[in-house]
């Protein structure tokens, strides 16, 4: 198993093996989805090739709570 540490901000550095993996450049965005099992982290640009018809439903809730998070951005930008 591969760890990671969270700061007290509640970021994390994404472990190197995977980034490598999925191909994730810095400002690429990650989307969680909490199951039984625990998190799945699914890079976003990757969440619309899931056509399999029964992820199909688990891709349009993730789609559109990362619109809405979007959009809530847009509204209400933090400062860093």
């Amino acid at each position: 198993m591969i760890k990671a540490k969270i700061t007290k901000n509640g970021m994390i550095n994404f472990p190197a093996e995977y980034r490598k993996k999925l191909n994730l450049q810095p400002g690429d965005e990650v989307g969680f989805l909490e199951t039984p099992e625990g998190l799945i982290v699914i890079p976003v640009r990757d969440i619309l090739s899931l056509t399999n018809p029964q992820e199909l439903p688990i891709a349009k809730e993730i789609i559109l709570e990362v619109h809405a998070e979007r959009q809530q951005d847009r509204n209400h930008p933090e400062d860093d």
